[in-house]
């Protein structure tokens, strides 16, 4: 089967490897990442800045690995979204990235491995955890999409090459019982699987949605409504749903999502000549962007608990996130991860 998933990008521009006791990072634009403070990310650092052994993939359209904020932290995965290129291309066309090149060509990928990893080095901005390595695994193209196939091998290369932590900012309304079978297996790796619940604005617990001619589908969004996947929505700097947010009981967590500030590419892309996005850095909204809020906390509480199998992480996210609204539409509450490391 070779469905389009969509990544689930809103692009509309806007505004253990530390010791305790450690200070906090203090970045160019840190003031207005809202989520870092949301999140209680301040006390979590004084326990781990993320181990830099830690490794957590992010499978998107890519990741500019020439960004000064991932410097000497990137591990270069394969571009499974390669297709072999027409003999003849548009003049002054960029050649597409090669099978064996993660670069970021629409941005969405960038953005999302910036909330989870930005260098605390005093500019621009800084990640949840700013120590740990990214895996860039390129699964979508320049048009922001990608098959679910290239989704699925871009999985089960993660786990297989040590990635701890696989963030999934993308998702569409079809399952995949191969899909299914490979998140159950990273698993059983020791990988936890973030996945965005989606910027439908739906309840995720509602009847089924017409697609008119096509039939109708559940109000689910995968690969996040499959058991194995920590599935995420999104919440606003007043700590309230975000208006596209997907909901329900099937939510494991919520965590920031609009207007998140992080890395764009430092080149044009797709995003910046289309859309109208800075260069570098710019903000976004979307569960694409909570979902990194929330694999950058779970870096975090593997690096603290590096024993801890992936359920406890995300047993530990669900335990002390804070309940900022009611269940079950938030999930188990916004994440706190100044007390899931403890």
């Amino acid at each position: 089967e070779n469905d389009l998933w969509w990544a689930q990008a809103a692009a509309v521009p806007g505004a253990a490897g530390t010791p305790p006791g450690s200070t906090s990072p203090a970045d160019e634009f840190q003031s207005v990442q809202y989520g870092l403070a949301k999140m209680n990310v301040a006390d979590a650092w004084k326990v781990t800045l993320g181990n830099p052994d830690l490794v957590v993939a992010v499978l998107d359209t890519g990741v500019d690995y020439n960004h000064p904020e991932f410097a000497g932290r990137i591990i270069k995965g394969p571009n499974f979204s390669y297709r072999k290129p027409e003999p003849t291309a548009k003049q002054g066309e960029q050649p597409a990235p090669g099978p064996d090149d993660p670069m970021d060509d629409f941005g969405h990928g960038t953005h999302v491995a910036g909330i989870i990893a930005a260098a605390a080095d005093g500019k621009g901005v800084v990640g949840v955890a700013p120590r740990v390595k990214i895996m860039a695994i390129k699964v979508m193209g320049a048009s922001g999409g990608g098959t679910t196939w290239d989704i699925a091998q871009g999985i089960h290369h993660a786990y297989k090459n040590g990635a701890k932590i696989i963030n999934l900012s993308l998702g569409g309304p079809k399952s995949n019982d191969f899909v299914d079978l490979l998140i159950s297996d990273a698993l059983a790796h020791g990988s936890l699987v973030v996945a965005a619940s989606g910027n439908n604005g739906w309840n995720l617990d509602g009847p089924p949605v017409s697609l008119g001619g096509l039939g109708s589908v559940p109000h689910s969004i995968y690969p996040a409504m499959y058991k194995g996947a920590m599935a995420v929505g999104a919440t606003d700097d007043a700590d309230k749903l975000a208006n596209f947010s997907n909901y329900g009981r099937k939510l494991s967590v919520v965590a920031p999502g609009v207007k998140i500030v992080s890395t764009m590419p430092t080149g044009p892309c797709a995003m910046t000549k289309k859309a109208g996005f800075m260069n570098h850095y710019d903000a976004m909204s979307g569960t694409s962007m909570a979902t990194p809020m929330a694999a950058g906390a779970a870096a975090l509480t593997m690096s603290a608990h590096p024993d801890w199998t992936p359920a406890q992480v995300q047993e530990a996210l669900e335990r002390t996130a804070d309940a900022v609204g009611p269940a079950p539409f938030f999930g188990r509450g916004r994440v706190n991860v100044g007390k899931a490391v403890i």
